[in-house]
């Protein structure tokens, strides 16, 4: 019981982690899109932001956040540049 108890917890906290992580990345992927966005948000900049999106989803991997997840997590926080976005593919890495 105590074993089942302790895995319980653990999974608990590696939830609450990831909830954390994916809550930190959203704002992350939110920062990157307004730092590609030229003339007032008219025009944005999917070259860059896509190279940025990259360079975050290493760091949300290494954050022990899946990439499924990770892809997930930006075509909810910039459903309006989903369409877009090239989202490297690497479901198998990590």
């Amino acid at each position: 019981m105590r074993r089942v108890i302790s895995l319980i917890i653990t999974f608990m906290d590696r939830e609450s982690f990831l909830e954390t992580v994916r809550q930190q990345y959203a704002e992350e992927i939110q920062e990157a899109y307004y730092e590609c966005e030229h003339e007032d948000g008219r025009e944005i900049d999917y070259i860059k932001l896509n190279q940025n999106l990259a360079r975050l989803m290493q760091g949300a991997m290494l954050d022990g956040l899946p990439p499924a997840d990770f892809e997930d997590l930006v075509r909810s926080t910039l459903p309006q540049a989903s369409p877009k976005l090239r989202i490297p593919q690497q479901r198998n890495a990590a």
